[in-house]
């Protein structure tokens, strides 16, 4: 009895860490006069339109997608006068963050305790690094995302390539939110989607092949029907597309000099985030290297190297872009401090 008193006390102590540093480093925080960054008072902006009634891409312009302005939307219910109902959203992401974290820290440490106070490692490298700037980027939104596929990826391969039905149908919810906040961040969940459905083809598991593509198809399908059924309703579908899908693809430039030119370009820009962060990129591949458990190094590499090369679809990296790394950088982390614990 004892002891679950404890460990709810440093869980609600956790979660109180967790809101305070979102206080001292998110601008949308009480703390801050105002949110100084023009990205979040422009999403606001989209958010506090929708709730009124206007229909993105037709009435009012923006290339992000139609659910980070349903996010800010939600804000705007708390207070469409200041920034306090983004904070709330804000904080809310963190804790889902802190939450798989902590989840994935189970793995390498035995002690839930320990497991549970490394995993504010989670959201304090999400804000504590460069890439966050000052809150509000859809890269923030989809990390506790990446944090839950790294998390299902260590899960896979510990219970033998199997998975409950239930989270291939949320893994599939989870693609429709990256794919409907800004697609370009979708690479570490195609990852991980391809490499189980040819670790089950090549395992012959043609019940559990056709489950997890059928539960991953439905979960993201259906929602995502919803999504684009409303946009034509309001006769916006066609400017959802060209806004959302073409106006991105072309928004920060295209290289029109030939096949090998667009080739150096792309491997230029392969390169770059991992140019602006190049220590931690040092310590994630270093981390992932000696990583053993569930012996799902590979995975996890191909995953964080996906995410980098599906940014480059976009021809531009912005600094911001780099966020979606942190959450393997976070793993790394985990397999370092448990490697020097056993040495």
């Amino acid at each position: 009895m004892t002891k679950k008193i404890g460990r709810i006390i440093l869980i609600v102590v956790m979660i109180m860490l967790v809101i305070g540093l979102s206080l001292v480093t998110m601008s949308a925080s009480p703390l801050y006069r105002t949110n100084q960054w023009v990205d979040t008072n422009a999403m606001f902006s989209m958010g506090r339109a929708l709730a009124s009634g206007m229909v993105p891409y037709r009435d009012i312009v923006e290339q992000r997608g139609p659910l980070m302005f349903g996010l800010f939307a939600i804000a705007s219910f708390i207070s469409k006068t200041s920034f306090i109902g983004v904070f709330v959203i804000e904080v809310i992401n963190a804790l889902i963050v802190y939450f798989f974290a902590g989840k994935i820290a189970a793995f390498y440490f035995d002690n839930k305790n320990v497991a549970s106070v490394l995993g504010l490692l989670g959201p304090g490298v999400m804000v504590g690094t460069h890439a966050f700037e000052l809150g509000g980027a859809p890269e923030e939104f989809a990390s506790p995302v990446i944090m839950g596929f790294i998390y299902l990826a260590f899960l896979w391969q510990r219970q033998n390539k199997q998975l409950r039905p239930w989270l291939y149908l949320i893994a599939g919810f989870g693609l429709f939110y990256v794919f409907w906040v800004k697609y370009a961040m979708i690479g570490a969940l195609i990852i991980f989607f391809l490499y189980v459905g040819f670790g089950l083809l090549a395992d012959r598991n043609w019940r559990g092949l056709f489950m997890a593509v059928g539960l991953s198809l439905i979960g993201f399908l259906v929602p995502s029907a919803v999504v684009l059924g409303v946009f034509y309703q309001h006769h916006a579908l066609q400017s959802l597309i060209d806004v959302y899908f073409k106006m991105n693809m072309m928004a920060y430039g295209e290289n029109q000099n030939g096949m090998i030119s667009q080739l150096v370009n792309s491997l230029g820009l392969f390169a770059e985030p991992i140019n602006q962060h190049w220590l931690i990129t040092a310590i994630t591949v270093v981390g992932l290297v000696l990583t053993k458990i569930g012996r799902q190094r590979s995975m996890l590499f191909m995953m964080f190297f996906g995410t980098v090369a599906m940014l480059v679809l976009t021809h531009f990296v912005r600094e911001y872009y780099v966020l979606l790394l942190m959450p393997f950088f976070v793993v790394a982390l985990f397999q370092l401090f448990a490697w020097l614990i056993n040495w």
